[in-house]
């Protein structure tokens, strides 16, 4: 089963794995500025984040049709990004599809979450 086949919480744990193995955030980025949304169910106005750039590239349709997967290095992912979302009360909506689930996490968590992701791979090697 590929990640999209995943429910929103499995496509949430390959992420943070994906992203911890490889130093890559990936969004969708134009010259007005990156993808956002509001989550219809929390209210929450939400950053997409995939995995890989092949996810990205994939949900680059409809209103985000005039957008381009572009990479996030993973150092400046957590010591610029995670901070700056918070500080602009933005949540981290990982891996959402065209039907439009994503796990949706506030920039804190997603940030432990992911640190615990990559202590866990350091351990395992």
């Amino acid at each position: 089963m590929n990640d999209i086949q995943c429910d929103a919480p499995g496509r949430y744990e390959s992420t943070l794995h994906e992203i911890a193995l490889t130093g890559k955030v990936w969004g969708l980025w134009q010259d007005s500025g990156w993808a956002t949304y509001s989550d219809d169910e929390t209210g929450d106005e939400c950053l997409p984040i995939w995995p890989n750039e092949t996810a990205a590239k994939i949900s680059a349709t409809d209103d985000w049709s005039d957008f381009e997967a572009a990479d996030i290095e993973l150092a400046d992912w957590l010591s610029d990004w995670l901070p700056g979302l918070a500080e602009q009360r933005l949540a981290v909506a990982v891996y959402p599809t065209s039907e439009g689930t994503a796990q949706t996490v506030d920039p804190e968590q997603f940030g432990e979450d992911l640190q615990n992701e990559m202590e866990f791979i350091r351990q395992s090697e």
